[in-house]
């Protein structure tokens, strides 16, 4: 690139169709604050900070004698080539450890009371509470901050940021505290057992209970599951923190304790014994965009089970709309009926394994109420087993945990579906879980593209990086292909010798004609196999063509540049 007078912020987002509120983390030099992003349009986008990156100088761990000796020797607030500006200290992880951090910097910034920090030290010192101190000493060189973008698809997008903004406050802003948060496409609180609740503002439709915690039994092997009763997740020890609150985001922290059965008896027909688990959940909420995204920690301490988050629907449904690798299937919301015996015999048919609900998917999960406008789309990142249950009960599974490759004595399948294989290392005991997932309710007449694009921009995190002094080449920002109709998507695109090789499709389940606009140094586009082999030509009319596409087509086309 060329040289400029302002940094820039470059966008790198590998997905969706259409230009959907994207969430990005940037940082920028400490000492500059900002106050906004303005795109290429002049549009300026709102930004919130978030914490600040640090340079550590000293990162050691002492004894209380070293400790005690070094206060006294510490003349002043100068340490090192360093002035301390600020002091924090916590209990650490371990018995006996205390957590000592100081904020330092080249130059002394406010007021600090030395004599108070030895008095505090030496009282600490003293308690003999403490066997050892782990000291960190740190200088903040960057400050982190986030902002809500409708990226342009499949492309660079520049931000630059501007330092000096006054803008008049929204109207539709975000309220949020530990139990209540609010924006102009939801209201939203926390019931006392951690699930939500949560009023579509659109519509007037009320969810009472979404993000509900499920464990059952599971006898099953990693074929099938086989489900053992009763139910539970007992919550108890409901605590929240509002942790990041903003103009554009906030988020909560929940903190909570599941009371779950240890295992299955001897006989594997009843769960037996009892564990406590607890769950971390962080909860982001955005003013921006109807999208509620949530990561979940936990240790599974518990074997033979299947662990899900549920979500609860105030309306009935016999379908669901799931996505794909290219696209997405409509499925019953109810397992198969398996027919009686006349009519097997008929359909020259048998049923070795009894029909289940449990649908796999890739990025999405779609509800939609038959009788009004109301949906629910779940979004997830590597989850990949959903089920409906009753019509209305919407399941996403975190953890299957189960101890054989394959058993014979399932009701379900009461027979092998593979080698009869114990698999200890399948009940992922004492395992360190981080899931995301999230979801939005919306009305039934947003495009399916939509849940596509909120599914797509949560899976697919956007690459950004800073550029203080320099210019990015024009062609870097100008996007390879822009698509006129959302429901054509672009699965991959990669380079290949002098060509760039694009894999497109299309989502819906009718036949589409669209316009494809190309970048200025793509020369000439063509439909090609999977093997190179050109199945026809396209002309370019202002570096415009047109491609049909049948219902769930995919395409791969090749664009040169020469």
């Amino acid at each position: 690139g060329t040289s400029s007078q302002e940094p820039s912020i470059i966008v790198f987002n590998a997905g969706g169709s259409s230009p959907t509120p994207t969430f990005i983390e940037f940082t920028y030099p400490r000492g500059k604050p900002i106050r906004g992003l303005r795109a290429d349009d002049g549009h300026v986008y709102d930004v919130q900070l978030l914490t600040s990156k640090e340079d550590v100088f000293m990162d050691t761990t002492i004894g209380m004698t070293v400790a005690k000796m070094g206060m006294r020797l510490l003349p002043g607030r100068k340490l090192m080539d360093f002035y301390i500006n600020g002091v924090e200290y916590y209990d650490g992880d371990e018995p006996g450890l205390l957590e000592l951090r100081f904020i330092a910097d080249r130059h002394p910034i406010g007021d600090f009371d030395m004599e108070s920090l030895k008095d505090e030290a030496n009282e600490l010192i003293n308690s003999k509470k403490y066997k050892k101190i782990h000291l960190v000493a740190a200088r903040p060189t960057q400050s982190v901050y986030a902002s809500v973008v409708p990226l342009t698809t499949w492309a660079f997008s520049k931000l630059t940021p501007v330092e000096d903004l006054w803008k008049p406050i929204p109207e539709d802003s975000l309220v949020a505290n530990e139990g209540h948060i609010e924006n102009k496409f939801y209201s939203l609180s926390f019931n006392k057992d951690g699930s939500l609740q949560l009023t579509n503002k659109s519509t007037g439709t009320q969810y009472q209970n979404l993000h509900v915690f499920e464990d059952y039994g599971d006898r099953g092997d990693e074929y099938t599951f086989s489900r053992v009763g009763p139910e539970k997740a007992r919550v108890k020890n409901v605590k929240r923190t509002i942790i990041s609150n903003g103009p554009i985001m906030a988020e909560v922290s929940q903190k909570l304790t599941l009371d779950l059965y240890e295992s299955l008896d001897q006989s594997r027909e009843k769960r037996i014994g009892k564990v406590e688990v607890p769950v971390h959940s962080v909860f982001r909420f955005f003013r921006d965009s109807p999208r509620i995204e949530v990561t979940t920690n936990i240790t599974n301490t518990t074997t033979d089970h299947r662990f899900r988050v549920c979500f609860n629907l105030p309306f009935q449904t016999d379908a669901s709309l799931t996505s794909t690798h290219f696209g997405y299937l409509k499925r019953s919301a109810s397992p198969e009926v398996i027919p009686d015996a006349e009519e097997q015999e008929k359909r020259y048919a048998d049923y070795p394994e009894r029909p289940s609900g449990i649908q796999p998917q890739k990025g999405f999960i779609r509800v939609e109420d038959e009788d009004r406008i109301d949906a629910i789309t779940v979004i997830n990142r590597g989850l990949p087993e959903v089920e409906i249950t009753d019509g209305n009960h919407l399941a996403l599974t975190l953890l299957r945990c189960v101890g054989w490759l394959s058993r014979s004595d399932l009701p379900e399948r009461p027979m092998h579906a593979g080698p009869g294989e114990a698999t200890p290392g399948a009940q992922e005991m004492n395992e360190e879980y981080e899931f995301h997932y999230g979801f939005l309710v919306h009305s039934k007449d947003e495009p399916l593209s939509s849940s596509a694009d909120h599914a797509d921009v949560f899976q697919n995190l956007p690459v950004v990086f800073t550029l203080d002094h320099t210019e990015p080449p024009l062609n870097l920002i100008e996007p390879i292909i822009q698509l006129k109709d959302t429901t054509i998507r672009i699965s991959s695109m990669r380079v290949q010798d002098d060509t760039i090789l694009v894999t497109l499709y299309n989502l819906d389940s009718k036949d589409i004609t669209t316009d494809v606009h190309l970048a200025e140094y793509i020369k000439s586009i063509a439909e090609v196999r999977l093997d190179g082999t050109i199945i026809r030509d396209h002309s370019l009319n202002k570096h415009t063509t047109k491609l049909s596409f049948g219902a769930r087509e995919i395409k791969m086309c090749q664009f040169r540049r020469t």
